[in-house]
């Protein structure tokens, strides 16, 4: 007979099991690490300190950042690496070579730094889901997009923007310089909330006070604090936190006003269910509560919010900040506003409204030139992260799973390796014959790919209508004691904003 082990013994020995357990797991961790450390490796990039990485070199979320992207774009052309810290790193793609390679695919977003950070606003709508639920729902929301759906937005584009160029035409009485970008914002979240919901909130009059544009623009702010502060990452900790809690009253602001909205729609079509069969026209969220998949069945209430959701946020930030940073350029290149006001004039000859219809949209051919090369300038999307789930070839080299690509339309849009003159303003470049050898890549302010910008015909119709309703009415000159500099963010936006000296065209 054995003796039976004493408690210390019997003790020790499950010490040292679980010890050699976790010894075991670190070294398979350990490991992975090396080897995707000799992957990323191969890849060029700025010299990395042992345990910054390249952190230290990192200039922050600022107009350096960019300068600092673009001269390792000008250096390593098509691709290169940089470390955070010893164990994460991401590789950059910034040629349209290497940018295809991922933009071909369906990978998801990364779940690194700020797209899981918003979750529990946007949670899985189409920017942060993947696999088989973002291939569903990207089907099933599709045709929403449809050009006999976005047809009669245009009424709305010119009813929202009347009110904004009411703001211009006060600042033009006093003479004194309107900053164009925060109004701008209201603008276009009055346009998204009356695309996607018929809801009428009166926003721009109401302005930053009013409840819904408050929570929207605080949940941005806090989204870019805590993405800038690691240590935030987790959220049991972040709910601890003044701005945790902040960030949680928020989203459940924007959460009950969506359910209401929804909610009560629904109960509408309860009450009468062929509503949708007979309605004129349809808004985002009869689209939403309409839509079955092969199965027969349709989207969860919380599906439909988290649609509506991003598209309120992913849609009214980048339209604003495309149309301010288009009105800076004409600005500072007036002779693009009297071609786009000589274009207008013709469209409009003979009427009596102002407003630009959707058969006006195809003639707008020189302001789409504008539009575009305004895109490729100042790229709304400055990074889109993407995260790898298997292996992939990029610039001849293998990139394992789990390795974070970051791909930077700002700077394809500014590679010297593609454009030439890349820092000028030139809409002659988007003439037919002169984009006939470029590659399709080139040009990516929608993204590009199966994941790309469902709503990027939206966007533009309202850029169309908006710019081209301003340009026929004002003139506008820059303000020459204003600071223009890049804060790039969630989206390209000026650090102080956009000033303009705005003047009554006269007729």
């Amino acid at each position: 007979m054995f003796p039976e082990p004493d408690v210390i013994t019997v003790t020790v020995y499950i010490l040292s099991i679980l010890l050699g357990l976790v010894l075991y797991r670190f070294m398979v961790w350990y490991m992975q690490i090396l080897v995707k450390v000799a992957f990323i490796d191969q890849f060029p990039g700025p010299p990395k300190h042992w345990l910054w990485g390249n952190l230290h070199q990192h200039p922050g979320m600022n107009d350096a950042c960019l300068k600092w992207i673009l001269q390792l774009t000008e250096q390593h052309k098509t691709a290169f690496r940089y470390w955070f810290g010893p164990f994460k790193a991401c590789v950059a793609v910034v040629h349209p070579d290497t940018v295809k390679v991922i933009l071909n695919t369906t990978e998801p977003k990364t779940s690194l730094g700020g797209y899981n950070l918003m979750q529990d606003w946007l949670g899985n709508g189409l920017l942060l889901s993947k696999g088989e639920l973002w291939h569903r729902n990207r089907k099933l929301i599709s045709p929403g997009f449809h050009f006999d759906v976005l047809k009669p937005y245009v009424n709305i584009y010119n009813r929202t923007v009347e009110v904004f160029m009411g703001k211009m035409s006060a600042a033009a009485s006093l003479g004194t310089s309107f900053e164009v970008s925060s109004p701008l914002g209201l603008c276009t979240l009055d346009t998204m909330l009356q695309c996607a919901f018929s809801v009428q909130e009166k926003i721009q009059e109401q302005g930053d006070s009013h409840p819904f544009s408050k929570a929207t623009a605080m949940l941005c702010r806090l989204v870019l604090d805590r993405a800038l502060k690691p240590y935030l990452f987790n959220d049991f900790i972040y709910s601890l936190t003044k701005k945790g809690r902040e960030w949680k009253r928020n989203c459940q602001f924007v959460h009950k006003f969506a359910d209401h909205v929804i909610q009560e729609r629904k109960q509408l079509l309860k009450q009468d269910s062929s509503i949708l069969s007979n309605k004129k026209h349809l808004d985002l969220l009869d689209i939403l509560l309409g839509a079955r998949d092969e199965n027969g069945e349709g989207m969860t209430d919380k599906e439909i919010r988290d649609e509506a959701s991003t598209f309120l946020f992913a849609g009214h930030d980048t339209s604003s900040n495309a149309i301010s940073w288009t009105l800076y350029s004409l600005a500072k290149h007036p002779v693009y506003q009297d071609k786009i006001r000589d274009e207008v004039d013709e469209i409009l000859h003979g009427r009596t409204k102002d407003d630009i219809l959707w058969q006006d949209l195809p003639k707008l051919e020189y302001l789409t030139l504008v539009l575009k090369e305004s895109l490729r300038m100042h790229s709304p999307a400055v990074n889109i992260a993407r995260e790898t789930t298997q292996e992939w070839e990029i610039d001849g080299l293998k990139v394992p799973p789990g390795i974070c690509i970051d791909i930077w339309p700002w700077a394809v849009h500014h590679n010297p390796h593609v454009w030439d003159n890349h820092m000028e303003f030139q809409p002659e470049r988007f003439l037919p014959e002169n984009m006939e050898h470029m590659d399709p890549f080139a040009y990516i302010p929608f993204s590009a790919g199966p994941r790309n910008c469902i709503g990027k015909h939206f966007a533009m119709n309202e850029l169309k209508v908006m710019v081209a309703r301003i340009i026929h009415r004002f003139h506008l000159e820059l303000d020459p004691d204003h600071d223009y500099t890049y804060q790039p963010d969630a989206v390209l936006r000026a650090k102080h904003g956009i000033k303009l000296f705005v003047k009554e065209r006269k007729t």
